[in-house]
Order: structure tokens, then sequence, then C-alpha cells
């Protein structure tokens, strides 16, 4: 990060950018490819200390460390409740899971069964 001290601000940008972050309800989660697992705030704490270690054993201090986790808390903050109704396709809906692969709409996936229902195989 050259020669001058990075601030908090920049190790928080830096590590905002290789790690899928976000903060909400007062926990950090990090992506760990499948889902967020939650960190509590001393894991949180020593995640950053390390990933400023690796670059700078010596900038690792506690200050800049709870400088750098309540960077990214602000940075990465997302909104407690989404806002109401929750809109897909620009309709709302309450009824809906979420796949990897999209969304299923319960309410239109119960009418489609209603008017074609899908043939199973008797039991």
């Amino acid at each position: 990060m050259g020669s001058r001290k990075p601030t908090s601000a920049e190790w928080a940008d830096d590590y905002c950018q290789q790690i899928r972050h976000v903060f909400r309800r007062g926990h950090h989660y990090v992506w760990d490819g499948q889902c967020y697992q939650k960190l509590d705030d001393m894991l949180m704490h020593r995640v950053i200390s390390e990933f400023v270690s690796m670059v700078d054993p010596a900038a690792a201090t506690a200050q800049l460390v709870k400088a750098v986790v309540e960077t990214i808390a602000q940075k990465t903050a997302i909104p407690s409740e989404p806002p109401e109704p929750l809109m897909l396709d620009g309709r709302p809906t309450q009824n809906a899971i979420a796949f990897s692969n999209g969304v299923l709409l319960i309410d239109d996936f119960i009418e489609e069964q209603l008017r074609e229902p899908a043939l199973l195989p008797a039991p």
C-alpha cells in the first residue's frame, strides 16, 4: 500500500475488495461461497488484525483494528428491514422462496398448478 501508512478507510476498502462482507443488525457477516456466516466482534477484530498483519505487522495496533472494523461496518451496512412491500417484477409479494438460481413466487406457482396440474406418478 505504499510507504505512507494507510488510513482505516483505505484498509477497509482493501478488505472489502477482497472479501464479500455485510453489516446488518449490529453484526458482521462474511460470504463463505454458499451463505453469509456471522462473525462475533472478537472474531471480526482477529480477522482484521490478521488481514492488516499480512501486509504490515507493525500497523496492526488495537486502535487501527478497531477503526477498520468500524469503517467496514459503516461501508457495508444494509438496512435491517427491506422497504415494504418487497417488490419483484414491479409487483408486491410476500409469498416467495429465494433459491440460488431464482425466486419461486408461491402464489404464481399455486395458480399455475390449479390451471395445469403436474402429472405425478401414482403411489
